[in-house]
């Protein structure tokens, strides 16, 4: 979507009955808590940033629950993305999700909602969000549809992943203090477009992927991902041999 044009932009996960559920609506997270409780433990890390959305997409790269949905532009990551594993192993199908059209909002109605769940306290009724609207000059539409932003902060891991995020609205569903069970499946954001991973293929996938520089180190670009994938890599060569042996 930059400068008008359009992407097409993708989202793997490796278990084909998830909803396209943003981490926070997850479980009963109380999300103005807990990105509350981040600042004061992080305050050092985060002064560096001017931006609430800067704030809500560096939490995100550290695992806190957030109303990010990540998505990439690049298919091959989402096809890892899809096949990779934990402590699951290959227990379920994994579905990889594309699309090409999403709200056309401006990066003013992104920070503006970031700024909204780090600084009110409870998100109560539509009279909280016009309100806030207003106050901001803004659209009170622009902040209850899903945004789609092109991140502004670089880090490694997003330039490898040619990262970016949809951005969870507020909508009629957030109107209570835990805003629970807010799913972006109803907003058509990948055109119904799906396709299913089965789990059996899923480690022939990854080494494949390996093979042309897709893996967990490329990725996610710090020590324990490189050497995770020393690991992983070896141990593949390794069930290799045995399989020759008993053959």
């Amino acid at each position: 979507m930059k400068n008008g044009r359009i992407k097409t932009y993708y989202r793997g996960q490796s278990s084909r009955e998830w909803n396209l559920t943003p981490s926070v609506f997850r479980r009963n997270y109380s999300e103005h808590n807990i990105l509350n409780r981040a600042e004061i433990l992080l305050w050092k890390e985060l002064s560096i940033y001017t931006k609430y959305l800067d704030k809500l997409i560096f939490l995100q790269h550290y695992g806190l629950p957030t109303r990010l949905l990540d998505v990439t532009f690049n298919p091959l990551v989402a096809i890892y993305m899809a096949c990779e594993y934990s402590k699951e192993e290959y227990t379920d199908d994994g579905a990889i999700y594309w699309g090409v059209k999403c709200s056309d909002q401006t990066p003013l109605a992104a920070e503006l909602i970031a700024k909204y769940i780090f600084t009110e306290q409870y998100v109560m009724s539509s009279d909280d969000i016009d309100s806030f609207a207003k106050r901001n000059h803004i659209p009170t539409k622009d902040l209850c549809s899903p945004c789609f932003i092109i991140p502004p902060i670089a880090n490694p891991r997003l330039e490898q992943q040619l990262g970016a995020f949809v951005m969870a609205p507020y909508s009629k569903k957030d109107y209570s203090p835990f805003h629970a069970n807010c799913s972006l499946d109803s907003y058509n954001l990948f055109d119904k477009n799906r396709l299913i991973i089965p789990k059996e293929k899923k480690k022939q996938i990854l080494k494949e992927l390996a093979t042309i520089g897709i893996n967990r180190a490329s990725l996610f670009v710090d020590i324990t991902s490189k050497l995770f994938s020393i690991k992983r890599e070896e141990e593949w060569r390794i069930d290799d041999i045995e399989k020759i042996q008993l053959s």
